[in-house]
């Protein structure tokens, strides 16, 4: 398994139209994508940071994501007006999660 994650300087406000537009218009689109495990956007109010983690199977899921997505199209955060700072590749060595 592993981690993409995008570091992303914006206000808590972008923050928050992205997580909006995140949910109504990416995420929709992402679930359905093979290999997708699941995602989470994270906010850093007083340093005004977010990272978006977003978990696949493989590398190989995650980049058929890239190629799958039009390039012509903006991502959420290019949209509101702030840049990803860097993104990167993590290997997931532990996933916990609570069942209900």
């Amino acid at each position: 398994m592993i981690a993409h994650v995008a570091f992303v300087d914006c206000t808590p406000e972008q923050a928050e139209e992205a997580a909006r537009r995140i949910a109504a218009e990416t995420s929709p689109v992402v679930r359905q994508r093979e290999g997708f495990i699941s995602s989470v956007l994270l906010v850093d109010r007083a340093r005004e940071q977010v990272l978006m983690v977003t978990l696949w199977e493989s590398e190989e899921a995650r980049a058929a994501t890239d190629v799958a997505w039009p390039k012509d199209q903006p991502g959420v955060f290019e949209q509101i007006g702030v840049r990803r700072r860097e993104a990167r590749i993590f290997e997931v060595l532990l996933r916990t999660a609570r069942l209900d």
